[in-house]
């Protein structure tokens, strides 16, 4: 059976954003060039839902979670949370060219930033008549009051450098960076973090065209935004190492591969007691394979396909051994771009492509989300200065869902969505 046991009228996930960017570049010498790049973007947003309470009813009771003995009717519980949120992010940083004997290095080294605010107000409540599954009758929900939450600052500074050293056919890559991460909530003492994370690779380039390749990289990424835990998120936490090869058997083709192991600490799943809520697992391990193909089979017609195998498992805490939630097996995608050139009109692209997305899991492994594939398209200008281009994603608006959670909600996909920009280059 599929029903919606939301609210017509009522449910409603809307956002408006506003946003300024500046890209700035200068060489000073074919050794020495800067970059700045500063971007402040605004949003508003509105979140609506109304979904079957499974808390209304006692679990003992023997009609869990319905309300009647013929198993018919829910309760449903009502979210709305309205939110303003303003992110201002910069990134400054110098690149500089020089030579220690044999060995060649291009060095960077900058700072980063990012401020982030919030103010919200939410509201829940229940809604106790009862929602006949079988026979809906859509009368309305009782809109919930709504009560601020307490404002929110951020703050992440970074300082990063980074060698790329090359000695022959020998390339390394060698990372340090240090973040100062502040968290401010209204009311509550304010939150500080600070890590050190590296990251180190090492290339050999055989004289047929074959770059293989391993690297390793430390991540920390800090929980931006309220409203995601029931209280402060921690810092996520990972670990990489992959082993891969590139090899460019010519101008135009390339063939790229990899394998990888990657460990996560406090990843966010969703919250089992709590729909409006993400917990953080203790540690998720992802396993898997990338391969990614590029081909020029014509002056005018490009392909790209990849296709991404992954093996993600919870490696500790209640659901051990599972699949960890939403990631799916498999993936998979195919894109051609053609040039109009043979037809007078080389100004002109035309794109289109096909997606694959494998089955994914709920997180204990009980619910268990079908595939889907999606086809997308695109047409491209350029003249001069100038782009003009029109995406278009879904193309044929297909109806999916891309994940299930344990807790038992579903999430539809996006409907067909069509993008234009407008780009000038100076």
């Amino acid at each position: 059976m599929q029903r919606f046991a939301g609210e017509p009228g009522f449910d409603k996930y809307q956002t408006e954003t506003g946003a300024i960017s500046s890209l700035f570049e200068h060489s000073f010498s074919d050794t020495l060039k800067i970059r700045q790049n500063l971007r402040y973007a605004h949003v508003e947003g509105i979140y609506r839902s109304t979904w079957p309470d499974l808390n209304f009813v006692d679990p003992s009771d023997p009609n869990y979670p319905f309300l009647d003995p013929g198993r018919r009717t829910v309760a449903r519980s009502v979210w709305s949370r309205e939110t303003v949120k303003d992110n201002l992010t910069s990134d400054s940083n110098a690149e500089l060219k020089l030579h220690t004997g044999p060995v060649a290095h291009k060095v960077l080294f900058g700072t980063d930033y990012r401020e982030f605010r919030e103010h919200a107000q939410s509201g829940f409540t229940t809604d106790p008549t009862p929602f006949d599954l079988y026979a809906p009758v859509y009368r309305g929900v009782p809109a919930p009051t709504m009560s601020p939450e307490p404002d929110l600052r951020q703050t992440q500074l970074g300082l990063y450098a980074q060698d790329q050293l090359r000695l022959g056919p020998w390339l390394a890559v060698l990372g340090l960076r240090h973040d100062y991460v502040t968290s401010d909530t209204q009311g509550s003492p304010v939150e500080n973090y600070q890590a050190t994370t590296g990251r180190a690779a090492l290339m050999y380039e055989l004289p047929f065209g074959v770059t293989p390749y391993v690297t390793y990289a430390q991540s920390f990424n800090p929980v931006f935004g309220s409203g995601v835990c029931a209280t402060v998120c921690a810092p996520q936490r990972g670990e990489m190492v992959e082993l891969g090869f590139k090899y460019n058997p010519t101008p135009g083709n390339a063939i790229n591969g990899a394998i990888f192991d990657t460990t996560e600490r406090n990843r966010l799943a969703s919250d089992p007691n709590d729909d409006r809520f993400s917990i953080q697992t203790g540690k998720v391990r992802i396993r898997g394979a990338e391969l990614e193909v590029l081909a020029r089979v014509t002056p005018e017609l490009d392909l790209i396909g990849a296709y991404t195998y992954l093996d993600a498992r919870v490696e500790s805490g209640d659901n051990s051994g599972k699949h960890v939630e939403t990631v799916p097996d498999h993936q998979a995608s195919l894109w051609a771009k053609y040039r109009l050139s043979l037809l007078g009109l080389p100004e002109v692209t035309l794109g289109g492509g096909v997606r694959y997305i494998g089955t994914s899991w709920d997180g204990t492994d009980t619910l268990r989300t079908p595939d889907y594939t999606l086809f997308d398209a695109m047409v491209r200008y350029e003249t001069g200065s100038w782009r003009l281009q029109v995406n278009a994603s879904n193309l044929f608006d297909k109806r999916h869902v891309t994940t299930c959670l344990a807790r038992g909600d579903c999430f539809l996909g996006l409907g067909r969505t069509v993008l234009g920009s407008v780009t000038y280059k100076f």
